[in-house]
């Protein structure tokens, strides 16, 4: 328990804040600044936010005076950057449908917005030929000096057999777009240097399971390096600054930690970048050219090492102004001068920072959730414990704004993340936040089976879905309880996607833990999950078999799959329940949730089912994001209340 102690002893001098209630719609709608960018050449920013109910782009100068804004309601915008010192990139996204209401995808793309001209075009437009029906679209691989024109990688639509993944040349004023080097279904990536050459590019053959890097030679292509076996043997991220070798990210299979090595142009050789044989790499920093610039490290709150020794001091130095807290570098100028990061945990509302490398300082720009204030914002703690059988679980705990820890045991909210290969850190959940809030402790217990920490820990969970990740589950509640911190007779389990499957496992294999279960989005049916996957990537697919490596063989191992499926178990159920879920959700299907709902009733058990229209698997609308929240709220605090 040292990291516990650790923690406390940081935090205690801040828990005498006074606790503040901020409206629900503060946490409940997007947030008021997200996805901020800074220009090439330092000059402009730019951001999206909420203005009067809508999505706003909005263009201001360096100094923060407001030059444009244009509305973003339209689709789903995702995030912005800049592609030159005049172009705002706006990567977005809808659900479309194909055919029938059950059949739909979500539809991603990229606009080109002109900060001179206020012209906004859609990229790639085509003048002749089409692009086939696909996800990932908009993406940028690469960009032309003159930062007219960026490389963008698409499907192009086949006269007859499988659509080739092609690499389009795409102009940023009218968008037109004409093809540079042509691959095959196989195809999946692109580099280009800074000059603009095409120089390589990436596939698999699921059939044959072979990998292969082809490097361009004149008009066509070379294979220089060749990988048989299940599955892309790593990842290649960009090119070293001097544009001398590949950067490419794999687990060590000593350490069984993420590292980043060099591998030569010609495929000949490798060496090792950024040698720490203890810290997970999570993140791959790279610019508009796709040159790496440095990694980033996993961890409660981020790290970071770069090529550049200047860098890595000035970037240390930031961090540790912001000691406790999580610094993310989330943009640059070109020249690396001015940086721009994300600073968020215990204490503080999230904020956007500058920082001047010539003058060492720091300036705060905007928050991002303007109506809550620093007071409003409870303790954010890094905390381990022992599982049942040992392992060492890593968890957040959020407090409510002015409590100590201990100071009395308080209603509980347990809060599993979905992937389930993700993982919780010390930062700004809205939804932990909201509930923290209003009187509760959160636990984000990082279960067997998240990543962040290691391969062997991330392996731990394969085949545990509702068995010993669901024991770290129950086990953080236990915890909170030894510890006089959490009251477990007053406790709910939350979760979306992969959490709200195990919330719902939660309910059904230990019904007397808790008092309540929300589930969002949750996967219910663990057979029909297999079975949509394998219908939409085949059976020979990457990720096919990544699941069916998770959750087993919906043919070899039925009985398994059947008795670790939440909709086969509703009579274990005694809790009530509340189900929420997109209708148009192209992750995990509106069906988990209607057949959850229907085998509760069936079984008599007390189920509450609110459907959002027009919502996708990731809350991303500000209304039915709301809505999820205010349904969550009061279905909690009926069954739990707040602090006694």
């Amino acid at each position: 328990m040292k990291n516990l102690i650790i923690a406390i002893a940081w935090c205690c001098a801040a828990f005498s804040a006074a606790t503040a209630r901020p409206p629900i719609e503060a946490y409940g709608e997007l947030p008021d600044t997200r996805s901020l960018a800074i220009s090439p050449d330092g000059a402009h920013a730019a951001f999206l936010t909420r203005r009067d109910g809508s999505d706003i782009l909005a263009v201001t100068t360096a100094s923060g005076a407001f030059m444009r804004g244009m509305r973003t309601d339209r689709v789903k915008a995702r995030s912005v950057g800049f592609a030159g010192p005049d172009h705002v990139i706006i990567q977005a996204s809808e659900t479309t449908f194909i055919g029938s209401a059950s059949n739909k995808y979500e539809n991603s793309g990229a606009y080109s917005f002109n900060i001179k001209t206020d012209k906004l075009v859609q990229i790639p437009r085509l003048t002749k030929g089409g692009l086939a029906p696909q996800k990932g679209l908009g993406r940028i691989v690469g960009k032309t000096p003159d930062g007219k024109r960026v490389f963008m990688p698409a499907f192009t639509a086949p006269e007859t057999g499988d659509a080739s993944y092609d690499l389009y040349e795409v102009e940023l004023d009218g968008g037109v777009a004409r093809i540079v080097a042509r691959g095959d279904a196989g195809t999946f990536d692109y580099f280009v240097n800074g000059g603009g050459d095409v120089i390589a590019r990436e596939e698999y053959k699921e059939r044959d399971k072979r990998y292969r890097l082809w490097a361009r030679r004149g008009a066509g292509w070379t294979p220089i390096l060749e990988r048989q076996g299940e599955g892309i043997p790593f990842s290649i991220h960009g090119l070293t600054p001097d544009e001398t070798s590949f950067v490419y990210t794999i687990t060590d299979a000593e350490t069984g930690v993420r590292r980043a090595f060099a591998l030569s142009l010609d495929g000949a050789s490798t060496r090792p970048l950024f040698v720490d044989a203890n810290r997970e790499i999570d993140g791959v920093l790279v610019d508009d050219f796709r040159r790496v610039i440095g990694v980033r490290y996993a961890g409660a709150t981020p790290s970071y090492k770069f090529f550049d020794a200047e860098l890595n001091a000035d970037m240390d130095s930031v961090v540790a102004s912001r000691e406790g807290l999580s610094v993310s570098l989330v943009g640059w100028t070109e020249d690396l001068r001015t940086l721009i990061v994300l600073v968020e945990g215990g204490f503080m509302t999230p904020a956007y920072l500058r920082y001047d490398r010539d003058t060492r300082q720091l300036t705060r720009l905007t928050s991002r959730y303007a109506r809550i204030a620093d007071a409003d914002v409870g303790a954010v703690l890094a905390i381990e414990f022992k599982a049942r059988d040992g392992l060492t679980i890593p968890a957040i705990v959020s407090m409510p704004p002015g409590v100590e820890p201990g100071a009395t045991p308080l209603p509980a909210i347990v809060m599993p993340h979905g992937g389930p290969e993700a993982y919780d850190t010390i930062g700004f959940d809205w939804m932990a936040q909201y509930f923290a809030n209003r009187g509760h402790i959160v636990i984000q217990p990082n279960f067997r089976g998240s990543a962040g920490f290691g391969e062997a820990f991330r392996r731990a969970g394969d085949g545990e879905w509702g068995g010993k990740m669901q024991d770290d589950i129950s086990d953080s509640l236990a915890t909170l309880a030894r510890l006089g911190w959490a009251d477990p007779k007053r406790a709910c389990i939350v979760g979306g996607s992969y959490g709200g499957y195990a919330a719902l496992m939660g309910g059904a294999t230990t019904p007397d833990l808790f008092n309540c279960v929300v589930a969002i989005a949750p996967v219910s049916d663990l057979e029909q999950l297999l079975r949509e996957i394998e219908t939409e990537t085949g059976a020979r697919s990457l990720t096919y078999n990544y699941i069916r490596k998770l959750v087993g063989d919906r043919r070899k191992d039925k009985e398994k799959v059947r008795a670790l499926s939440p909709v086969n178990l509703a009579a274990q159920f005694k809790a009530p329940v509340l189900l929420i879920h997109g209708r148009d959700d192209t992750v995990v299907s509106f069906d988990h949730s209607r057949k959850m709902a229907a085998a509760l009733k069936r079984a008599g058990k007390p189920v509450d089912f609110v459907q959002l229209k027009g919502e996708d698997h990731w809350l991303s609308q500000s209304d039915t994001r709301l809505e999820t929240l205010r349904s969550m709220a009061k279905f909690v605090e009926t069954h739990i209340g707040g602090p006694k």
